[in-house]
């Protein structure tokens, strides 16, 4: 089972997945854990803010930063 960040699972459904199906229950918390790890990345923030810092820099001031804003 895959980890969904925006639908997690409840504390009693895990347990119910943990008890019936104890590999997907393992792949379900290597992907949360997984996700957290990515998410709070310093390195990829620090990046990304110095990205931004050129573009402002440089007089763009509009950044898009999620790619469903490009077709605006």
């Amino acid at each position: 089972m895959k980890y969904d960040h925006d639908n997690p699972l409840t504390e009693e459904a895990l347990e119910i997945l943990g008890k019936e199906d104890f590999e997907s229950f393992l792949e379900y918390l290597d992907g949360m854990s997984e996700y957290k790890k990515r998410k709070k990345n310093p390195k990829i923030q620090e990046h990304k803010e110095k990205k931004r810092e050129v573009l402002r820099k440089t007089g763009i001031t509009k950044i898009k930063t999620n790619r469903d804003q490009w077709f605006d």
